[in-house]
């Protein structure tokens, strides 16, 4: 149909538009358009692709908006407000797709494009920038023409013969071949790169192939060990299990480990006395002479010697250069080491053994570490007089802290800590107790199923002795920090008290004022008594939140203690009490 001066091309089925007449006051001139309560999606881009119908006139689509209708963002805005009781009815001519003939389509957007479909309308294309077109798939972007070129937001597929098909995977981020699709290069696809479901292939069919690189090139297996490393302006490396064996150098090659010669027959061999040597001088030389085999070190002086002549081995010697004894490996026999070819450490098959020379003593020195603190430095020594020391050099002389005699008596010259127990055993275990005066004061005794302690100072008397029962005995005045657990300690006042934690277990001896008792001031299982000090009535004032038990009538509340009169009051937890005594009402 034909509406203004523009071909359109209509929709299958035109829109009708919401009924918006309810609105109609006389006064309002702007309407939302909607089409089953929403904003169509295009919202139509001229007034001539509507066609509105108030009180059975047809309105006359004018863009300027001086007659008839306009269309102002999603809404239809009137010249003249409709009256109160108009009748309204609309149609969108033209549908979500149309064809302009001197008009644009609108932008659109990814949600809601201006080229879509009857029954995808967040499906289509829209104008995504300035030069740029998208395309929008179920309201997300995926492809986008620009300056540029194309650009593919997702997956990109490309499907070849026999499933050899190309995939870039958004996800993962990766160009996935499928076997046998290959990566081909060069006029007559002289390099491939592929698959074929069992191997990989480099292939070149011309020229060489060649890697290239500014840094090292490595080769490496699926778990990251390097297999071969080509180090540029450097060395060629072979590993093993990720372990350097073969390195190429500028005098050769180098080789970590063993050097094999396979094949039957074959060996790496040396006539008698053809040496393998080495250093720039011939330094070390690996021999033998026909009798005898050598390592021998003419920078110096060392010698490794063995006769393999016989069947049951023989000794290995580490001599110095006059022919004494340094180091001796006895053949199935012990390890020794020597000072001055004198014979001073020994292996054995229960340890090792030190040795002093003849009359002097047998000393192990152990130092933390090499620094010049001497309480760091330490000394075992087993001493011609018959004694085991642990010594120290802290002081900057040997000092012994520990000495064992013949007899198993051990002296212990500091203090001596346990972690974990202590065991004496005899047939009257004692622990005497000594001050810095060497006088023994006191003495810890077990005689006869009894633990005691006595007084080293006074014929041994016992001070405390508990038997297997548990029952104790002590031999003077027991006290705690209120003094003598026989008599009930006392606290004078002349004027009111309130009791205090620190009167448990007192006797309150007061003259006037009267005794307040607060709450939860005392714990379970406290008492504390009141004397009336006076020939006149005392107040005993029940603290707020404390509950006080008369045990006479179990009443509660405060409490008159006559003149003379004494009163215990007991405590069966912070805020609940008992008192009973002699003139209490």
């Amino acid at each position: 149909m034909y509406i203004g001066n523009d071909l359109q091309i209509a929709h299958p089925s035109y829109k009708i538009i919401d009924d918006i007449s309810s609105g109609f006051n006389g006064s309002t001139t702007s309407f939302a358009l909607q089409v089953s309560g929403e904003t169509p999606v295009p919202f139509p881009i001229s007034t001539q692709q509507v066609m509105i119908s108030v009180n059975g006139v047809v309105q006359e689509p004018d863009p300027s908006g001086s007659a008839g209708f306009k269309l102002l963002g999603s809404n239809i805005v009137f010249s003249s407000a409709p009256a109160n009781g108009h009748a309204f009815f609309g149609v969108i001519n033209a549908g979500a797709d149309y064809v302009t003939a001197g008009s644009e389509f609108p932008d659109g957007s990814a949600t809601a494009p201006s080229f879509t479909f009857q029954d995808d309308q967040d499906t289509g294309w829209f104008r995504s920038g300035s030069g740029a077109v998208g395309y929008s798939a179920n309201g997300a972007q995926t492809l986008t023409f620009d300056g540029n070129g194309l650009t593919v937001t997702g997956d990109a597929s490309f499907v070849g013969d026999s499933s050899k098909n190309l995939l870039w995977d958004k996800s993962d981020g990766q160009l996935e071949f499928a076997d046998n699709a290959k990566a081909v290069f060069g006029t007559g696809s002289d390099l491939s790169i592929y698959h074929d479901t069992n191997n990989s292939f480099i292939s070149s069919s011309t020229g060489n192939l060649k890697l290239v690189g500014n840094a090292n090139i490595l080769i490496e297996d699926n778990n990251g060990e390097t297999l071969a490393s080509f180090n540029p302006n450097s060395s060629v490396d072979l590993y093993h299990n990720n372990v350097k064996k073969f390195e190429t150098g500028s005098g050769g090659i180098i080789v970590q480990g063993q050097v094999s010669v396979a094949g039957s027959g074959v060996s790496l061999s040396l006539a008698d006395s053809g040496k393998a040597a080495f250093g720039a001088g011939d330094d070390l030389q690996i021999y033998h002479n026909g009798t005898n085999t050598y390592i021998d070190n003419n920078t110096g002086h060392f010698t490794i010697r063995t006769n393999v002549a016989s069947d049951v081995g023989s000794n290995i010697y580490l001599q110095p250069h006059d022919n004494e004894d340094g180091i001796v490996i006895v053949h199935d026999g012990a390890v020794q080491l020597f000072y001055d070819n004198f014979k001073c450490f020994e292996t054995y098959d229960r340890g090792i053994t030190v040795y002093g020379p003849e009359g002097n003593n047998g000393e192990v020195y152990i130092y933390a570490d090499e620094g010049d603190d001497n309480a760091d430095k330490w000394r075992l020594q087993a001493n011609t007089g018959g004694t085991f020391n642990i010594g120290n050099y802290s002081t900057g002389s040997w000092v012994n802290g520990l000495t064992l005699d013949g007899s198993n008596n051990a002296t212990v010259a500091g203090r001596l800590n346990i972690s974990h127990d202590l065991t004496i055993t005899g047939t009257a275990p004692r622990v005497i107790l000594t001050d810095s005066n060497n006088d023994s004061d006191f003495r810890i005794n077990v005689d006869g199923g009894s633990f005691q302690i006595q007084d080293a100072t006074n014929s041994y008397a016992n001070r405390l002795a508990i038997d297997s029962s548990g029952n104790s005995v002590f031999g003077g005045t027991v006290s705690d920090s209120k003094g003598n657990l026989r008599s009930i300690p006392n606290v004078d006042k002349t004027s009111a008290h309130t009791i205090s934690a620190a009167n448990a277990g007192r006797a309150i001896y007061i003259s006037s004022g009267g005794v307040t008792v607060p709450n939860s001031v005392m714990s379970a299982g406290d008492a504390v008594t009141i004397i009336n000090n006076s020939g006149s009535d005392q107040t005993i004032t029940q603290g707020s939140g404390l509950t006080i038990y008369n045990t006479a009538d179990a009443s509660t509340g405060n409490r008159t203690l006559a003149g003379r009169g004494m009163a215990t009051i007991w405590f069966h937890s912070a805020s609940t009490a008992y008192i009973s005594g002699a003139g209490l009402s």
